[in-house]
């Protein structure tokens, strides 16, 4: 059996931030007992609603937030008992990331060749010829002319700018992306264009990609597992092609209900109940304030881990679980199967949550 690209195993952060009294300081739990692995060439989508924990899981993928607990395993090595030297070598040079808005990921001071650039000159990769002949082999690959080596990011468009950042994040050849919602500060009419770009580098590099967003429609054509998050917990995994016939958890099917359909639009959830605190998690499974499906033994402990049975990879956490008949409230059935089939560019346009009424 081959070994995972990544592994994170129950990994656990926590942040002391103020609290609203004169004295004192309170923990934001940002992330509890995750569990993901990602095997090399695989793309896994994380979705949840803002708040979740998707940004803290990606910071702690790349290197950039050390868990307070649990550990972060990369190839078999455990990434955080590597001296620092060999973390930046070996991991810091394989593992790369796009960040959500790239006017702010991008130094405007810079010009676009320079920025490209800085990882291999950072690694000390080739020389200055050579590093200058591999910007212009990146520019191709994500769909830049050779004219914008001499610009600077403001002098760019929104989606040209994210097209240089990740020209600079595959500079170094890495094994693996974390993109996190790299489209939601885009135009519209830009975001299946970077989409379907992301696509094509992961076929023709071969790279394994985590990606992040709140639209799940866009989740499931981009990733091969799906990972639903919720205040901090991962409480469903499954295969993309499950969805939306085999939801097991509410809260996945929720999310799924909060996007636009193209043929046949899925019933509407309307989530009612206090959204909860990070700091103050509720007792049991974090999602019994909002759930349509809570009891008493929701509010008592927190749902184990169950399989479903002849599905390898689809785990969820829930003592009521959804099932491919389950009726939405209010009377509305699921899309059928395939009823909202589509390509990339009819994704990505929507970066819908579920509705909320306190």
């Amino acid at each position: 059996m081959s070994v995972p690209l990544i592994r994170l195993q129950a990994v656990s952060v926590a942040y002391r931030v103020r609290s609203n009294r004169l004295f004192g300081h309170e923990t934001v739990h940002a992330l509890t007992d995750a569990d993901l692995v990602v095997n090399a060439g695989e793309t896994v989508g994380i979705v949840g609603e803002s708040g979740c924990g998707k940004t803290t899981l990606a910071r702690v993928l790349v290197g950039l937030q050390r868990p307070t607990t649990g550990s972060v395993v990369y190839q078999g090595q455990s990434l955080w008992q590597m001296s620092s030297g060999d973390r930046r070598r070996e991991f810091g040079s394989r593992v790369a990331m796009v960040f959500q808005d790239p006017s702010t990921a991008l130094n405007r001071r810079l010009a676009v060749e320079t920025v490209i650039a800085d990882p291999l000159v950072i690694h000390s990769v080739g020389t200055r010829a050579s590093r200058r002949e591999r910007v212009r082999e990146l520019l191709d690959l994500v769909g830049l002319p050779g004219s914008v080596l001499g610009a600077y990011p403001g002098q760019l468009s929104g989606g040209q700018r994210q097209r240089v950042a990740i020209a600079r994040a595959i500079a170094l050849n890495p094994s693996l992306v974390i993109a996190d919602e790299p489209t939601s500060a885009l135009d519209v009419s830009v975001r299946a264009q970077i989409l379907n770009l992301l696509i094509e580098l992961r076929e023709r590099l071969g790279l394994a990609i985590v990606f992040i967003s709140h639209d799940i429609q866009t989740i499931r054509k981009m990733a091969d597992q799906v990972v639903t998050m919720y205040l901090g917990r991962i409480v469903e995994t499954c295969p993309s092609s499950s969805i939306p016939q085999s939801i097991f958890h509410p809260y996945t099917r929720a999310l799924f209900s909060a996007t636009p359909g193209i043929l046949a639009p899925p019933g509407r959830i309307s989530l009612h109940g206090p959204v909860p605190s990070a700091t103050h998690p509720p007792g049991g499974c974090s999602f019994h304030t909002r759930c349509w499906k809570v009891t008493a033994a929701c509010r008592a402990e927190f749902p184990p881990l169950s399989a479903v049975p002849g599905a390898p990879g689809h785990t969820y956490r829930c003592i009521h679980p959804e099932s491919a008949a389950a009726s939405i409230p209010g009377g509305n059935e699921p899309a059928a199967a395939g009823a909202d089939s589509c390509d990339i560019q009819s994704v990505g346009v929507s970066e819908t949550e579920p509705t909320s009424q306190a």
